[in-house]
């Protein structure tokens, strides 16, 4: 994991994670696959409502993940900050359009 990561976690931050974050965890590559699915159905939600179900799924899908041992705790961090940024990229792009 980068410095800027581990630090940005430690400290409460989410850093702009790029795709590149994801494919690096070396998941197999249904996960990776899934994983991508799930950022692409956060970057492209059209309404906040639709936003916060794509993040609220991807989210599960870490959950279900780590329950089921598929992931390390350091993936899913890196998993949880890609989607929580891209959440937060999105949502400020539909605030924009809204004014």
């Amino acid at each position: 994991m980068s410095n800027d990561l581990a630090g940005s976690m430690r400290f409460g931050t989410t850093p702009d994670v790029p795709r590149k974050t994801i494919e690096v965890l070396r998941l197999s590559d249904n996960l990776n696959r899934m994983a991508l699915q799930h950022l692409n159905l956060i970057e492209s939600a059209p309404t906040k409502t639709q936003l916060a179900y794509a993040h609220g799924r991807a989210d599960g899908y870490i959950e279900g993940l780590d329950e089921g041992g598929a992931l390390t705790g350091q993936q899913g961090a890196v998993l949880q900050n890609a989607f929580k940024s891209a959440h937060d990229t999105r949502l400020a792009q539909l605030q924009s359009q809204d004014r």
